[in-house]
């Protein structure tokens, strides 16, 4: 494993993160402080604010997790670009391009993982932490964004 890409890559996934939590945290409390002043200022900032997560965070910090495991588990020295095991002298390595963007390719190699660093488990992306921490804390602040609207709106009080 090349410790300093995986390392630099996992870095790089916690500041997003980051950076995409901090964004929400402060558009939340905006929309709390106009919650009883402006419906329209409501739902264009609950709007703003979940294209943000259903199309930047989300989808950003999946990219950055399948990299990420691309590069811990070494993936460009044990598979091809087919995503099967590597042979002596085949030039055709696996990319994290491919990877990242060929579901069929992930799909085979994260088979053959599974077999290999799982023993037997099936080999996943999004594991336990990363389930709660990229989709859960997203689905939250969009359930907050709904109950921001419904009040507003007088729906719920």
């Amino acid at each position: 494993m090349d410790e300093n890409k995986w390392s630099t890559y996992e870095s790089n996934m916690q500041a997003y993160r980051s950076c995409f939590l901090s964004s929400q945290s402060i558009m939340l409390a905006v929309g709390a402080v106009l919650l009883d002043k402006s419906k329209i200022a409501i739902i264009i900032i609950a709007v703003l604010s979940m294209f943000q997560i259903l199309f930047v965070w989300v989808p950003v910090i999946y990219k950055r997790s399948l990299i990420v495991d691309f590069h811990k588990y070494n993936m460009a020295k044990k598979f091809d670009k087919k995503g099967n095991k590597i042979r002596k002298n085949n030039k055709h390595h696996l990319t994290e391009i491919i990877y990242c963007n060929n579901r069929k390719v992930r799909k085979k190699v994260n088979s053959k993982m599974s077999k290999n660093i799982c023993n037997g488990k099936t080999f996943v992306n999004i594991r336990k932490t990363r389930m709660k921490i990229d989709i859960i804390i997203p689905i939250s602040m969009i359930s907050l964004w709904a109950i921001y609207i419904c009040i507003s709106f007088g729906i719920i009080e």
